[in-house]
């Protein structure tokens, strides 16, 4: 009786493990995109796949780096980069993904604006070296800002779009980040950089 019992209580938790893991992976089940690169340097090709949560409209970004056997191993994750959570603008199409001279650049478009990060495979992680967003207030702003992340210099361009012949308002400024933001943790939400 004792056996029977501890045998049910075994069966339950593998049943409601398996089953939880199983609605967290399949949560983002439209495939989107892949692109193969090399991103760390090491002559072989790698691969980075979006997948989209069909009932939320998250995103899900996978890098994964090849193997000299032709097999591919998963390296990070991100489901918050380009989620659809309240207070934020729908991501309007998934954006661009590509990797450039090994950088992970994103590219999406929000409904009056664009976002683009740039990350590189370096200390062990993703970093992020930098970004540029741009986005209109709908009525008379335009603002972009671009940012250097090695170097900590960002960029703010704002100018009107309702006056001609005004000169766009320029900020350089240097910034405060004592720590690169990490591709597996990076939410634009909540990040501070």
């Amino acid at each position: 009786m004792k056996n029977l019992f501890v045998l049910i209580a075994v069966f339950t938790i593998f049943t409601i493990g398996h089953s939880q893991s199983k609605s967290t992976s399949s949560r983002f089940s439209k495939f989107i995109s892949q692109i193969n690169g090399d991103l760390n340097k090491d002559n072989i090709k790698d691969v980075v796949k979006v997948y989209k949560d069909p009932r939320k409209g998250d995103f899900k970004t996978s890098v994964f780096f090849g193997t000299p056997d032709g097999n591919y191993k998963l390296i990070i994750e991100n489901s918050t980069l380009l989620s659809n959570s309240e207070g934020r603008m729908e991501v309007e199409n998934f954006p661009s993904i590509e990797i450039k001279k090994g950088i992970l650049d994103l590219t999406y478009e929000l409904m009056r604006g664009q976002h683009n990060y740039k990350f590189r495979y370096q200390n062990g992680n993703f970093e992020m070296i930098g970004f540029k967003r741009s986005s209109s207030d709908g009525h008379a702003y335009f603002e972009t800002e671009e940012a250097n992340l090695s170097t900590r210099t960002k960029i703010t361009t704002v100018e009107r779009y309702d006056v001609e012949n005004e000169k766009p308002e320029i900020t350089k400024e240097k910034m405060a980040i004592a720590k690169l933001p990490i591709f597996q943790t990076f939410n634009p939400e909540t990040s501070k950089y």
